[in-house]
């Protein structure tokens, strides 16, 4: 473009400037002036290209990321299934020829949980006081059978109700109690499922009696708590599983910032 403006005037104005050393240096000194600039926009377009394709590749990473997480919660809903159908039915099977009331009351809480677990798969969380209502309904369930063996306590704070926790994750923490805890020890004892909210974070502990084994810690049910913890709040979440100064076996969940 500085040839094709420059040159030309120059023919016109003062020919005989093409043969001074002066007006090649003042050309290419346009040429080099006039290049800055256009440098200048190409690199900011090229710039901007490249930070559209890296935006591009971040958003698809993230779909795909979302995907697997919603992929790998799926299939840990699912796993409990079993494993929660297993231990209810196991808690009225024994019931059916020795008190046939207390075998309707137990299909009755039973067939109000396998709803509970139906629908639970259609959401990523519910609220607190939903969960605590099948807790409830399983350590009653689970009552029938050891009877005076087995004390409940549920402990649900009023600012704790309304929020938001992955659904069945305290219901598994029970079965493990009762499968673990009631079910080893001959005296039986007390399931405390305490829920509250200390400083914006939301604090869950389920304790029992019995002792802390490798097949306690190492159970799909404890596994998945931990697996779906971690898919929905990152490390930001923990769970543990811990012997507490009474000596008791307590499972302990932190959220924070809900």
């Amino acid at each position: 473009m500085t040839f094709f403006l420059y040159v030309p005037m120059t023919v016109f104005t003062n020919p005989d400037d093409f043969s001074k050393r002066e007006f090649w240096i003042s050309f290419f000194g346009q040429v080099m002036n006039l290049g800055r600039y256009v440098m200048g926009w190409v690199v900011i377009y090229y710039l901007y290209h490249i930070m559209k394709q890296n935006q591009h590749v971040k958003e698809q990473k993230l779909i795909l990321e979302n995907a697997a997480k919603s992929a790998e919660l799926e299939l840990l809903k699912n796993q409990l299934n079993p494993h929660f159908l297993f231990n209810s039915l196991n808690s009225i099977k024994a019931l059916v020829l020795i008190d046939q009331e207390k075998a309707r009351d137990g299909i009755i809480k039973l067939s109000e949980l396998l709803r509970f677990s139906l629908n639970y798969e259609r959401v990523t969380l519910i609220a607190i006081q939903d969960e605590m209502n099948e807790v409830q309904k399983y350590l009653e369930l689970e009552k029938i059978r050891f009877g005076d063996r087995l004390e409940l306590e549920i402990q649900l704070e009023e600012d704790t109700m309304e929020l938001k926790i992955p659904p069945a994750m305290v219901l598994t923490l029970a079965e493990n109690a009762i499968k673990h805890g009631i079910s080893q020890v001959p005296d039986g004892g007390k399931v405390r499922v305490v829920c509250q909210k200390r400083k914006g974070n939301l604090r869950i502990m389920v304790t029992n009696p019995g002792s802390l084994d490798g097949k306690q810690t190492l159970g799909i049910g404890l596994k998945n708590v931990t697996k779906r913890l971690q898919a929905l709040y990152g490390n930001e979440a923990s769970f543990e599983l811990v012997r507490n100064a009474k000596k008791e076996i307590e499972a302990r969940i932190l959220i924070p910032n809900i």
